[in-house]
């Protein structure tokens, strides 16, 4: 799953990419029972401008859906 947002959607925060991430899971922990999430530096390697976020969000029956 790719995900965008407006910067704007951040306020002033530096970390652009840290911030893009907490708004995401804020999103799903509006929709989901349970969410956790890992920072995933194995997949995005050396470089500084990618972040994958493994995310997984569960259900009131405990299914789990995981996306990065």
């Amino acid at each position: 799953m790719v995900g965008f947002a407006d910067k704007k959607e951040f306020g002033r925060d530096n970390d652009v990419l840290a911030a893009h991430a907490q708004w995401e899971l804020n999103y799903w922990r509006e929709k989901a029972n349970k969410v956790e999430s890992t920072t995933r530096e194995d997949l995005s390697g050396a470089r500084k401008d990618l972040r994958v976020t493994e995310i997984r969000v569960f259900n009131k029956e405990g299914a789990r859906m995981t996306s990065y």
